[in-house]
């Protein structure tokens, strides 16, 4: 098929759907000329505003000349039934109760056709509002607290007037409803409130009439998932490289259904390791998190833990301090030394994490009759290394060399008075 005929089909195929929708609604036209209703409110329209206080005039007809022998109009409560009519059309008439809950209430006219058939209109819905704004709203409850996952609350909002007049505008259409954080919870058109997650969120009712409005709102707290415990951890200063103790974030399942803990992730200079899974409801279980500096200062990271509950991951802030240090040995490790003869070691000091300040180096614990010295007696800069000397002159029992972190033992050898340094 060439261009022109392929336009030509497309053409041709949107004119007759054109042709077919068009015979559709004349189709359904027809059928509703040809059917109309055996019973009909025919006045007011649906969505007529009334104000409390005003009389409302109902008219019934039968637009298929249906010959009734007892017609009547049932109204939503408060309006209730009418007094019986023996025929049709017939007019019904209703008061509006100045106590009247604003919103819209139904309306619909029954009645009994001379063939003994029940018939029923299609309802019409009428609005019942006040020409003047409100000068406060006032919810019925301060908050809302959730308990689980779906659980529903409606709003109750009441509005006072300036002739003081309190009525629940709950359902006016002037009132508009809407959630600060939806993730939380929602609310509907009519203010019904509908828990999600765990989290907040403030429930807002606005009334808005001839471009004014008046506001009220209600905190929201979304139902209970997973709960971290403590929501941040602090590390002490540790040196640089070197390892922390760890310290433990407890994990609760504070929902009412099972939650998989699918995993836990660090960021900066730290670890974790966990015992977390499938969680029932009330479990816990721990993230264990170390702290290992890989520079001097304030450190931060987190632990992300990932679940399948609506709260998809959870952050736990962690900060530590590095800090610079050093390290201290000796060579040689080992040395027999009998009384009254001396061992040389040679001491070495290295620093961690830029460590600049001086080592000062000094002995103490050493038995009776021994005496110690080093050469130099301290080391500048953070690293270096210095000479110590030890002489036993009529010594027994154990040496303690001590330094700020290390310390060497000297001692009796088996079978004589040889002492050795490990």
């Amino acid at each position: 098929m060439n261009n022109e005929k392929r336009q030509w089909f497309h053409r041709r195929l949107f004119l007759l759907r054109i042709a077919f929708f068009v015979a559709l609604v004349a189709t359904a036209s027809i059928c509703d000329a040809q059917n109309p209703p055996q019973l009909q409110i025919a006045s007011p329209a649906s969505g007529t505003i009334f104000n409390p206080g005003q009389t409302i005039s109902v008219t019934v007809t039968s637009p298929a000349n249906v010959s009734f022998t007892s017609v009547g109009v049932a109204g939503e409560d408060p309006f209730g039934l009418s007094a019986l009519a023996a025929s049709v059309p017939a007019q019904f008439s209703f008061t509006v109760p100045t106590n009247i809950s604003f919103g819209q209430y139904m309306l619909t006219a029954d009645g009994t056709a001379a063939s003994g058939q029940s018939v029923e209109s299609d309802p019409i819905f009428i609005d019942i509002e006040r020409a003047d704004l409100p000068a406060v709203l006032t919810p019925s409850m301060s908050s809302i607290v959730f308990a689980k996952p779906a659980q529903t609350v409606p709003l109750i909002v009441f509005a006072k007037f300036i002739d003081g007049t309190v009525l629940n505008v709950s359902r006016s259409s002037y009132v508009t409803y809407s959630s600060s954080n939806p993730s939380v919870a929602t609310v509907d058109a009519n203010g019904v409130v509908t828990a999600l997650c765990a989290g907040t969120s403030s429930v807002k009712a606005t009334y808005t009439l001839s471009g004014n409005s008046v506001q009220t709102s209600i905190p929201a707290q979304g139902p209970p998932s997973l709960v971290v415990s403590p929501s941040a951890l602090g590390f002490k200063a540790q040196s640089v490289g070197s390892s922390s103790s760890p310290q433990t974030i407890t994990v609760n399942n504070a929902s009412n259904v099972a939650i998989n803990v699918l995993g836990a992730t660090t960021t900066g200079d730290f670890s974790q390791t966990n015992s977390c899974g499938s969680l029932q409801p009330g479990l816990t279980c721990g993230v264990d998190v170390t702290f290992v500096p890989t520079a001097v200062g304030v450190r931060t990271g987190s632990v992300q833990i990932t679940n399948n509950s609506c709260q998809a991951s959870l952050s736990i802030s962690l900060t530590g301090t590095g800090m610079s240090d050093f390290s201290i040995s000796a060579t040689p490790t080992t040395q027999a030394v009998t009384v009254g003869a001396s061992a040389n070691y040679a001491t070495s000091v290295t620093s961690i994490g830029g460590f600049t300040n001086a080592v000062v180096l000094s002995v103490s614990g050493l038995p009776s009759g021994a005496t110690a010295t080093f050469t130099p007696t301290s080391i500048s800069g953070g690293s270096g290394s210095s000479k110590g000397k030890y002489v036993f002159e009529n010594a027994s029992g154990y040496v303690h060399i001590n330094d700020k972190w290390h310390q060497w033992n000297l001692g009796p050898q088996p079978n004589g008075h040889p002492y050795s340094q490990p």
